[in-house]
């Protein structure tokens, strides 16, 4: 039998600690239908946020033996 994960094993505890019923099946439809609308995805942009300027990054692959972002394909 497979293990259950912790997010699983936390549901699970969640919905056997809190198993009575709040709201209705209709009213949990409504609220349910707010989601999709008021998700906005969260994208950082650390380099406006902390103004780092772009030329402070380093690009490339870091070569561990010659200790340089020089490594090619």
């Amino acid at each position: 039998m497979k293990e259950k994960n912790g997010s699983l094993l936390k549901i699970e505890n969640l919905n056997n600690k809190y198993s009575e019923a709040v709201l209705s099946t209709r009213a949990m439809k409504r609220l349910s239908n707010l989601f999709p609308d008021g998700h906005i995805p969260y994208i950082p942009k650390p380099l406006e946020n902390d103004r780092i300027p772009i030329t402070a990054l380093q690009t490339g692959v870091f070569h561990h033996k010659c200790h340089a972002f020089s490594l090619e394909r």
